[in-house]
């Protein structure tokens, strides 16, 4: 097993084809490269007979646009991910973390939102807080659904950090408004 947690492809324009496997710690895989391909072709794998078998994990992907990747629009539309035992979000910036999440799939949208978000999941959402980029609680808010639709229309124009809880564990995600 190797401990490589991060790959940084963004400087790789022409970039197509990524795959790692077994990868234990790998969470965050930057393709954000201000050309993603459409073709794009991306194998995540946990192999069951591999000696780490039964761990699972998540990986944020960097990319140029996460609304539309989250939306599975072009050119996202388009791509290619195998990803067996192993879930996966997008992201505009993976740095802000997900690295305690290894749970369920989770579409966070529109982001640029202006009055109403959405958060779609595979597993039980319990709650979101969101914060200021200076880390201050602005409000917290009761979900327990796999969807939510939440007012944020008393969020002014700026960057947060929405803290996405669920069964599974949590999700770090930045929510910018408009």
């Amino acid at each position: 097993m190797n401990h490589i947690t991060d790959i940084d492809l963004s400087a790789n324009k022409y970039i197509e084809f990524f795959s790692a496997s077994n990868m234990l710690e790998f969470k965050r895989l930057n393709l954000k490269n201000g050309n993603n391909n459409r073709d794009m072709k991306i194998f995540m794998n946990y192999y069951p007979d591999s000696p780490i078998s039964g761990y699972g994990a998540h990986v944020c992907i960097e990319v140029d646009n996460a609304a539309l990747a989250q939306a599975n629009e072009f050119p996202y539309s388009h791509f290619y991910i195998d990803h067996t035992l192993i879930s996966y979000s997008f992201s505009n910036n993976c740095l802000l973390g997900t690295d305690t999440f290894n749970g369920p799939t989770l579409v966070l949208y529109p982001n640029p939102a202006t009055e109403i978000l959405n958060i779609n999941s595979t597993h039980t959402v319990l709650a979101l807080d969101i914060y200021t980029l200076l880390g201050q609680k602005i409000r917290s808010i009761a979900v327990n659904s796999n969807e939510s639709i939440t007012d944020v229309s008393f969020l002014i124009t700026g960057n947060y950090i929405v803290n996405i809880r669920t069964e599974q564990g949590t999700s770090v995600q930045k929510l910018i408004i408009k």
